[in-house]
């Protein structure tokens, strides 16, 4: 099972960014407070007291914006709150540009096995129209930290951006590579309406999407690159080399926060709500701040257990290592 606490607060808005993300930090602590309360009714279920946590992955917008004092407590909450397996991982959503020397300091004094960093390029062109907020040797910087406090680095890379060449998806690639990066997942560009982005493209500011073709082409680029220097395909665009990536995925997941959309509990599957007041309304009220609520039906479970077995497959070519997506 995977425990995934959602916070929902960034720096600023991505202008790809389509998840519900909240860049005014006034409701923060309101926020926490309800989180913890919404974790809380989950705990003392019977079901979940039964239970032991393998996973551990608090994910959102980007929670390393949070205060030292407030990641520290979220972390000191879930694990006197939750039951954990002894080799659980603790894994959490990070960004550069408010990734400081103390929060890095906290995050290895804290047992935090892996910081999961959207770096999406290096390209400083793309990176600006993409609005990411510090420069392409900042965040570099910022990954060597973390390595150096022996932290694991899983980070994300967008392709097929606007007017983004394949060499200069080849010099993602091999950046990824010389800072010794643990696993990189690649993703291909999802242009949502109405985000900055695709306005932009709408009124010919930038050029469109590249096509399917060129799409494949860098997949198939990626693949070959990461395959030649030590990393294998896992699931969800991963490329990896850790043993533990290529387990059989979590087929449960507890989780909570404003935006969160991940929850599965035995054949039902849950998603909070998005707006953060109307989350901290709703768990004041003493209520789960479920907003759709699914149930799984046969049919549903092996379409989403034959991918899992799959991925969990990792030797030769009877694996997902043997295969191209």
């Amino acid at each position: 099972m995977e425990l995934q606490p959602w916070v929902p607060f960034c720096d600023g808005k991505c202008t790809f960014c389509y998840f519900p993300v909240n860049c005014d930090k006034q409701n923060v602590d309101l926020y926490l407070k309800a989180l913890k309360k919404a974790l809380s009714f989950y705990a003392e279920s019977p079901y979940v007291k039964s239970s032991t946590f393998g996973e551990f992955y608090i994910g959102g917008g980007s929670p390393s914006v949070l205060a030292k004092n407030q990641i520290e407590g979220i972390l000191r909450f879930c694990r006197e709150t939750f039951s954990f397996t002894p080799n659980s991982t603790t894994k959490f959503t990070a960004c550069t540009n408010n990734l400081t020397e103390e929060k890095i300091h906290l995050f290895s004094s804290n047992a935090v096995d892996q910081l999961d960093i959207g770096i999406q390029t290096f390209d400083e062109g793309l990176r600006k129209i993409l609005m990411l907020r510090d420069s392409t040797d900042k965040a570099k910087q910022k990954l060597k930290e973390v390595k150096n406090h022996g932290l694991h680095v899983s980070i994300d890379l967008l392709y097929n951006l606007p007017g983004q060449s394949i060499d200069q998806w080849k010099e993602d690639l091999k950046q990824s590579v010389e800072l010794d990066l643990e696993s990189v997942d690649c993703y291909p560009l999802e242009l949502y309406p109405d985000t900055p982005l695709s306005n932009r493209i709408a009124k010919g500011e930038l050029p469109p999407e590249n096509g399917d073709a060129k799409e494949l082409e860098m997949y198939l680029e990626a693949y070959r690159f990461f395959k030649e220097n030590g990393y294998a395909p896992t699931c969800h665009n991963r490329f990896s080399r850790l043993k533990e990536d290529f387990n059989k995925p979590v087929s449960e997941v507890i989780g909570t926060g404003a935006g969160f959309f991940m929850g599965q509990l035995g054949k039902y599957l849950y998603s909070d709500i998005e707006n953060v007041e109307e989350y901290i309304i709703a768990v004041q009220n003493g209520g789960l701040p479920i907003a759709r609520l699914a149930k799984l039906s046969l049919e549903d479970e092996m379409r989403t257990a034959m991918p899992a077995d799959l991925c969990s497959c990792s030797n030769g070519s009877r694996g997902i290592q043997g295969a191209v997506w």
